[in-house]
């Protein structure tokens, strides 16, 4: 086979040194000292333009973007949001697909009733019998013992 019509190809150097790393990495695993394949690694890997282990290509652009001379002035330029997204949405109050608002004001409105029955309620009760902590037979109502801790199971039902 005649071998005098070959010709230098780029891509076989690539191969090469991929196949070189890669049997360099085998050695590692094998329990060659870590220093002497990280520097065989990295002079492999930077000769022929690749990643490895201990390599990595960064792509710097020194082209100038302004005519010679000109100062460059710096300032803060703000971040636009995308389509259909309002600031409020970020930084206020979550807009979400449940009624949270109304539930908070039907929330609100049932507190208030709640406190104005309570406030009704020690009106129609004597100063002295809140002071005394007693409820004279006459005004206290009957209270049926099994309906109570009925009431009390319930609640702890909810509760829990």
């Amino acid at each position: 086979m005649p071998l005098d019509g070959g010709a230098s190809q780029p891509g076989v150097g690539v191969l090469f040194a991929r196949d070189r790393i890669e049997s360099l990495q085998d050695a590692r695993r094998n329990g060659a000292p870590e220093d002497d394949i990280r520097r065989d690694v990295i002079a492999v890997a930077l000769a022929h333009h690749l990643v490895s282990s201990y390599t990595s290509l960064v792509a710097v652009d020194v082209t100038p973007t302004a005519p010679a001379g000109l100062t460059s002035l710096r300032s803060a330029v703000p971040g636009n949001l995308p389509a259909g997204l309002s600031f409020d949405a970020i930084g206020g109050v979550p807009q979400t697909a449940t009624p949270a608002a109304l539930e908070l004001l039907v929330g609100l409105l049932l507190l208030a009733s709640a406190l104005g029955l309570h406030a009704a309620r020690r009106r129609r009760t004597p100063l002295a019998v809140r002071v005394a902590g007693v409820v004279p037979a006459a005004t206290a109502p009957h209270v049926d013992p099994l309906r109570a801790l009925q009431a009390v199971a319930h609640a702890a039902r909810r509760i829990c």
